[in-house]
């Protein structure tokens, strides 16, 4: 009977650039994360974040009964799937160690960084619709939909308070505005928004400052931060 569902395990050596995995040459497989809010090429699964980036656990048979047992939150929310996948701006907390911890760009590699507290993150919005009674919701980027909020448009940033996933506030993405490069060439820089470039037969582009010098990239890889981003 043919093998359906493929396979929840990468080689090493063929896992995406993107992600910070060590060892690539040394081991040749990884666990690879299961079907979630995240793609699977811009995500590592929980058994890799603990393991392989924090050091927290010294095996795949720990961080699975870790994360059993309850002991790591996504969110707010406590997870039971060791490989369920961790991606941009996902907020994981160990209460056990006092830790938490958001998943961010650096040197153009997803990497855990750590954060005094784990009670708010960063979503950008993806899509917007109107659903029955005319009411509008809006789809964020780690796969959330949720009502439309302080008028919130597509490319702009909620801020939501976990886990309760209230929206604190919007961020939006407009002239002055602060904004991370999430893919490309300048992909992790920081910098200024100016404009949205308009091309004939070509996607949005935006038009970025990044100290003297002027960026352009594509609309939907910016990402709309505040300053309590920045530092962290």
């Amino acid at each position: 009977m043919a093998k359906k569902g493929g396979t929840r395990h990468w080689a090493r050596i063929t896992v995406p650039p993107a992600l910070s995995i060590p060892e690539r040459k040394k081991k040749k497989w990884i666990a690879g994360p299961i079907p979630g809010p995240h793609r699977r090429r811009n995500s590592v699964s929980l058994t890799v974040l603990l393991r392989d980036q924090l050091k927290l656990v010294g095996n795949s048979s720990e961080a699975e009964r870790v994360v059993k047992r309850g002991e790591v939150l996504v969110d707010g929310k406590i997870v039971r799937e060791e490989k369920r996948p961790v991606g941009l701006m996902d907020v994981v907390s160990i209460p056990a160690e006092g830790k938490n911890y958001r998943i961010e760009i650096k040197g153009k590699k997803l990497v855990p960084k750590e954060i005094g507290k784990g009670d708010r993150k960063l979503c950008k919005v993806v899509g917007k619709h109107v659903v029955k009674g005319g009411k509008r919701n809006i789809a964020l980027h780690d796969g959330r939909v949720i009502g439309e909020k302080d008028g919130a448009e597509i490319n702009d940033t909620v801020v939501l308070l976990v886990p309760s996933g209230k929206v604190e506030r919007v961020i939006k993405l407009s002239p002055g505005a602060s904004c991370l490069v999430t893919a490309g060439k300048h992909k992790g820089k920081i910098a200024i928004f100016e404009e949205v470039v308009k091309k004939e037969r070509a996607k949005k582009e935006a038009k970025l400052r990044f100290g003297e010098e002027t960026l352009v990239t594509p609309l939907k890889y910016v990402f709309a931060v505040d300053e309590s981003f920045i530092k962290g």
